[in-house]
């Protein structure tokens, strides 16, 4: 049985207010469009990331880090100063692997092949 992967997809974000939020962010932007394998993981390391970013920026207001779980999709948000989110990411389960049975690589068909199309849920 294979693994569960996720996909993050990058959410709304709004402009930074201060130097933590745009070290918060700096930090936090790697994440975007990456393929993970545990969300809870993903959510510990981004609330360890944000904790260590407001040990070293004492003289700003703490940012927060909000995880929602739904049904198809999950959500972590970094609210800052305003309580608006400084950088947020969606979570998507993956219907299939991107990687086991194309090892590593997607092949592109030739023009006027079939096609096999991978989604995510």
């Amino acid at each position: 049985m294979s693994k569960k992967q996720y996909f993050t997809v990058p959410g709304t974000n709004h402009s930074h207010k201060n130097k933590l939020e745009a070290y918060v962010a700096s930090q936090l932007k790697q994440f975007d469009c990456q393929i993970i394998e545990s969300v809870d993981d993903f959510k510990t390391h981004v609330a360890a990331v944000v904790a260590r970013a407001n040990r070293a920026h004492p003289r700003c207001k703490p940012t927060a880090m909000i995880g929602h779980h739904g049904a198809t999709t999950n959500k972590v948000v970094v609210v800052g100063l305003s309580g608006f989110s400084v950088w947020s990411v969606n979570i998507y389960q993956v219907a299939g692997t991107l990687t086991g049975a194309y090892d590593g690589a997607i092949r592109v068909p030739e023009k006027g092949e079939d096609a096999e199309q991978l989604t995510l849920l």
